[in-house]
């Protein structure tokens, strides 16, 4: 009982939120940090889901570096934080015991996150890791997010604003100078058109930026400014790229000779990622080689599969996808009843590994989730 009631001690000296009356029932600028919004908004959903975190927090083993990264104004560090919450949950909600930061080899002084436990012997280990969108730049990212903010900032109640960025730069555009060239182009307005390649478009350039804005008449009474954000022509989007180089920061040699099985848990933002890309990028094309197997030999053998779960954030708990890649030549397979999330797994008697798929529970379901729980939008 003493351990308990030192434990919520502790979490009450560390919160993650900020206590106080909240006001803001608005939508989030582009360029507010994840955790900023997550703190202030006083939407349901937001109430919704710090009062989840809280809850998760309990026993959860946070320690200030967890909230420093969780609190952090870096969306990439708080997602981080909140994917390793969110896994850790995933686990004990299967009725698994957790140690964090343990040692999982002889010899080795490297940690993965989680050591999965039956009585004091493990039974697997778990690695998180963010995989980001191809070719994603943060910094361009951020500009854009400014650039989308004085749009959305100016008084527009005629037309959305669409902003297409067909060329980036690493410098910043002088706000007044974006702001006096989008009024003068609301001023100048868009006459009625029966298609829409006939819509006007005004072409913005600056310090390497290269802007294309439009204008769409709306109805009466909207207050946002901003319409459709583009980015530029369409190009081929490689997935395989950067979960193959997510994988490969975290393989299972990192951490010494691994005597259990071994998952990566992946939270990838890709919304281009299909399981066309994930079996390539696991298992190889005619000119790439694949995490599991390069040249007809396995490679990455201590890699016991890949738990898969995309684009998650405070947002989309009920409905984000989640599913378990087994390897088909692990050193220690990780049975397919040991978790409850959908999976893959392959039977490798021909030259390629032919798939079979097993359904399991969604991610909310296995958290618990209330699946209206973003039913109130924001205005």
């Amino acid at each position: 009982m003493s351990d308990n009631i030192n434990l919520k001690k502790e979490i009450n000296e560390m919160p993650l939120f900020q206590n106080f009356n909240r006001t803001h029932a608005g939508r989030a600028n582009h360029n507010h940090s994840a955790y900023e919004f997550l703190n202030v908004s006083a939407w349901r959903a937001a109430e919704y889901v710090r009062n989840k975190v809280i809850e998760w927090s309990v026993d959860f083993p946070m320690d200030k570096d967890f909230v420093k990264r969780f609190t952090h104004k870096s969306n990439s560090e708080h997602h981080a934080a909140f994917f390793e919450m969110v896994t850790y949950q995933l686990l004990k909600r299967q009725k698994f015991e957790i140690e964090v930061h343990r040692i999982a080899a002889e010899g080795s002084a490297r940690r993965p996150d989680f050591t999965i436990l039956k009585g004091n012997n493990p039974m697997f280990f778990a690695e998180c890791a963010m995989s980001a969108l191809p070719d994603h730049d943060p910094g361009i990212e951020t500009l854009q997010n400014r650039i989308c903010d004085i749009v959305e900032n100016i008084h527009c109640p005629k037309y959305f604003i669409n902003v297409d960025f067909e060329n980036c730069s690493t410098e910043t555009i002088p706000t007044k100078k974006l702001t006096s060239f989008i009024e003068s182009l609301i001023r100048e307005g868009q006459e009625e058109v029966t298609s829409y390649s006939d819509i006007r478009r005004w072409n913005f350039e600056e310090r390497g930026w290269k802007i294309r804005f439009s204008l769409m008449p709306k109805t009466d009474g909207i207050q946002r400014t901003l319409g459709i954000t583009g980015h530029g022509a369409a190009q081929i989007i490689f997935s395989e790229k950067p979960l193959r180089s997510t994988l490969d920061r975290k393989r299972g040699k990192n951490y010494g000779e691994l005597q259990h099985p071994y998952i990566i848990c992946v939270n990838s933002s890709d919304f281009y990622l299909d399981d066309i890309s994930i079996e390539q990028t696991l298992f190889g094309t005619l000119s790439e080689e694949g995490f599991f197997i390069c040249n007809n030999k396995p490679q990455n053998t201590s890699v016991s599969g890949i738990l898969l779960i995309k684009g998650l954030v405070p947002w989309n708990l009920h409905v984000v996808s989640s599913s378990l890649w087994h390897n088909p030549w692990a050193k220690y397979p990780l049975p397919k009843d040991t978790l409850l999330t959908d999976q893959h797994f392959y039977e490798v008697s021909s030259s390629r590994p032919q798939k079979n798929f097993l359904p399991g529970k969604s991610l909310g379901e296995i958290l618990g989730i209330n699946r209206d729980y973003m039913s109130s939008e924001v205005e």
